[in-house]
């Protein structure tokens, strides 16, 4: 067995060799809050788009106007707004600082399911 020294994302739980990469993907990360991306915002959203009767998909839509179907999702968007969960609520600010990655991927989890369940999806 070898023992290796590895780093993970807080935000994203994507894992490298060193802190440095790691803070350096960190700062950018999709996931972190504080790129104000499209990812962490509440204003994203999954909407049907009929293609024929009876027949649709599901799209990502921004509902504050920001056309990310032709621009693409955004990162540092002056719309941004947090996406709160109940669950991030619960956790003691000292749990919170020791699982900010376990709790960040479970509230990205829990928003994606409570779309996919508001839009029928599962």
């Amino acid at each position: 067995m070898t023992e290796i020294n590895a780093f993970k994302c807080d935000y994203c739980g994507k894992v490298y060799t060193t802190s440095k990469t790691c803070k350096a993907h960190e700062k950018n990360c999709y996931y972190n809050p504080t790129t104000r991306s499209c990812a962490s915002c509440k204003h994203l959203e999954l909407e049907k788009k009929y293609l024929s009767p009876g027949e649709y998909t599901k799209i990502q839509v921004c509902k504050e106007g920001v056309d990310i179907q032709n621009e693409g999702l955004q990162s540092r968007c002056s719309l941004h707004v947090e996406k709160v969960n109940r669950d991030d609520e619960e956790i003691s600010s000292s749990d919170h600082d020791n699982n900010r990655a376990d709790s960040s991927w479970e509230a990205f989890l829990n928003s994606s399911l409570r779309v996919l369940s508001e839009s029928e999806l599962i």
